[in-house]
Parts: structure tokens; sequence; C-alpha cells
């Protein structure tokens, strides 16, 4: 196959009308605490998953990520960067936030991350939870096991609560319940994981103040807040505090986010799978060119792109295309590709204050394995590095230094001084 930049994919998909913008927010750069720090990056490291919070991200090292005497992260240990003001960096303190990767304490082989508002959590190889940080974690600043009965097969961290599937289908949710997102029929806190009755369930994503999960046979079901209509069940108000079929196609896996969801499809349609949302649609993180329409029903976001994987952040969505065809029969690969809101970059089409109502390739010329959405930034694992772009007041974006950037940039892991 011959090699095609994204430089070139965005033009092309630019010349046939895919691409709408509208609307434009007056933006300035973020002040920060951190420390600006002139100089090449230091070597990258090698990462095998990457996960993306309020200000804050952390990612799993693959192998022995960073070349020079700071750091040298064995494989399957965890590193994090960004604000830790709850302690959400899993460092051992609250101390002030860090621009730079640092080592979570604890020595745990991590084989997920899933990072909320102001906590991590992390799943063992052995299907041991911990957490750290604030809200569900109880402030604890270094990562702490979540229960010695459970076995998790899966974990998603939202706003302030954290749900997760053991290995036989069961789901347990815990932390933050005043919008019904424990879909254990109450709004009361849980301080640990409780059993969400009913149904089997084979994954979860946990949002702002709600949760979606997809049982074995492919059917959604969505629970708590509905004021936008992110349950996906056919109207906007009130909340649900159990887990409610969402109408229309099967899924295969589904991502929530701050007030909208989105999920993929079964089907398979050029090597991907269509991805439909619905909910808030104010930054146009529906992907349907329809702001500030919101829609309380699933509605796909393009007839063209198929992906192989979906993520939603507080009000953008990004995913990764698994075929892109355009022009005189070229094609490329993995492309990631984003929509909504990009006050601070975050969709990372090098522009910022300009909602973005339709999919935009991301400007990396490499092949992305993986993607996640933050509040107001995003990461990804593409090529042989990790890479985040958006907000970066905390130093979230892993870069060394300070002030949103709407590129992306290499995470920078260890390295010589």
């Amino acid at each position: 196959m011959k090699h095609v930049t994204t430089a070139t994919v965005h033009a092309s998909r630019r010349a046939v009308g895919w691409v709408l913008l509208a609307g434009f927010w007056t933006t300035s750069g973020c002040s920060s605490d951190l420390p600006t720090r002139p100089g090449e990056p230091r070597a990258a490291g090698s990462l095998t998953q990457i996960t993306a919070g309020g200000w804050h991200s952390c990612a799993i090292a693959a192998r022995g990520a960073g070349a020079g005497p700071q750091l040298n992260v064995p494989a399957g240990l965890a590193v994090c960067w960004g604000r830790n003001d709850a302690g959400q960096l899993g460092i051992g303190s609250s101390s002030p936030a860090t621009a730079e990767p640092t080592v979570v304490v604890g020595e745990h082989q991590f084989n997920r991350l899933t990072a909320g508002r102001r906590f991590t959590c992390g799943l063992t190889r052995e299907g041991a939870a911990y957490c750290w940080g604030g809200g569900p974690a109880a402030g604890a600043a270094a990562p702490t096991l979540v229960s010695t009965a459970l076995t998790f097969a899966t974990l998603s961290a939202g706003d302030a609560h954290v749900c997760g599937t053991t290995p036989d289908h069961a789901l347990y949710c815990w932390g933050a319940n005043a919008r019904g997102q424990l879909g254990d029929g109450s709004t009361v806190d849980r301080p640990q994981p409780t059993l969400v009755p009913g149904h089997a369930f084979q994954s979860v994503s946990a949002g702002g103040n709600h949760s979606c999960a997809v049982t074995p046979d492919q059917r959604a079901y969505c629970w708590g807040d509905n004021a936008a209509g992110q349950l996906g069940l056919g109207f906007f108000e009130g909340t649900v505090g159990t887990p409610t079929a969402v109408p229309g196609p099967d899924f295969a896996v589904v991502a929530a986010g701050g007030s909208h969801t989105c999920g993929l499809t079964p089907t398979i349609r050029t090597g991907g799978k269509p991805a439909f949302c619905w909910g808030s649609n104010a930054t146009g993180q529906l992907g349907t060119r329809s702001v500030p329409t919101a829609t309380a029903q699933p509605v796909e976001v393009s007839s063209v792109l198929a992906f192989r994987e979906i993520t939603t952040g507080a009000a953008h969505t990004c995913g990764i295309v698994h075929n892109f065809a355009f022009g005189d029969n070229q094609a490329a690969n993995n492309l990631g590709f984003c929509w909504g809101s990009n006050l601070v970059g975050q969709i990372g089409n090098e522009r910022s204050g300009v909602l973005q109502q339709t999919p935009d390739s991301v400007h990396l010329d490499a092949e992305f394995q993986a993607v996640a959405g933050g509040s107001n930034h995003t990461c990804a694992i593409a090529g042989n590095g990790g890479f985040c772009w958006g907000d970066n007041e905390f130093g979230q974006l892993g870069n060394g230094v300070a002030g949103f950037v709407a590129k992306p940039q290499l995470v920078v892991v260890g390295g010589a001084t």
C-alpha cells in the first residue's frame, strides 16, 4: 500500500466536503503553575495502554520505558502525569502537578487503567482492582485494593463513580450516586462495590453522571442522569435508577461521555464498525452536524467511516477508523478521528476554539492502536509511543511543558537530562 500522510488525508476529505466547521470561540492560552522547559523531548518510552482523566493522564509501560537515568519503567508498571491535587497520580502524595510521567507506587503489574475526574483505577493481571485519588478512592494517594472478595474483567471510571464487570458477567458499581449512576435503584453513594441486579454484562462504561453497559447478546443498557437524553431512551428528563435497554441497533461496545454516549455496532463494514451517538450535542460531540440539537436515541455518525474503537470525553468524541479510502484508489489504515468541542485543541487537527461537527482526522502520521478521551484533552497509542493533545494546564499532555496544544505531543517517558 502506498504510504499516505494524515495531512494528505485531511486535505482530501476537506475537498470532498466531509468536514463542516461552525462556531468560533475566543480562546487564550491557559495559565499554570508548571514551568515551561525548553529543549528537545527526551526519549519516548514504549506504552501499551493509555487513559485520560479530568486533568491527568496515565499509561502502562510495555517494556523498559525510558532511555536514560531518570526513569526506566519495567513492563506492566503504571506511570501518571498532570494534576495531583487529590493524589490521582498515585505517587504517594498529593504533591503539585507534574508534566512528566511518574511511576505509580506499589510496583503493581497492571494490564488496564481507567481515569476519572480526580482519581484513577487499575486492574491487575489477576483481576484485582485498585483505585487512588479523590472520589471513589477516598483520597488515597497510592493504589488501594478495592475488594478482597471480587475479581474484575473490565473496569471503567466516570466523573466520580466506577463500574466493573466480573469474569462471570456480574456488574458492580460504587462511588457517587446522586443521579442514580450506580444502577442499584437508589441515589445513595456507595463506598464499596455494589451489585447491579437484573442483567449479565460483558462490558461497562462510566460517564459523567450516567453509565452504560453491553450484555453478552450485544444489547446496550443505560442508567443515571438523562437530562440531555444520554441514556438513549427516547426522552429527555429525570434520572433512571436501574439499567434500561436502549432501543435501536445492537452494540458491541459503548462509551459514556460527559452528557453523551456513543457505541459501535457488531456489523462489519470495510473492516470497521458503524458508530452511533446520542445525548447532548452542544459542541458537536454526536458528529451529526446538528449543533446544538440533542437527540435521545442513537443516530449514526457517518455512513462512510467505520471504526474499530471509540472513546468519549466530556464534550468530544474520538475513534480509530480501520480503513479510510480517498482519492485515486488510495487508502490509509487505523487513522485517528475526533469531533466535538475543540476549545483547547482536543480534536488534534491543529485548530482550537472551533466546533468540529463531523469527524476530522487527527494530525499525526502514525497508525493508531488506542485512543482515550479526557475532560478537555485526548491521548493515544500510535506508532511506537504515546501521544496527547488539547488542554495542558496541569501538564496532562506529558510533554514536559505547560500550555494547551492542538496537535499530538509525544509523551516524554524517562531519558537523560
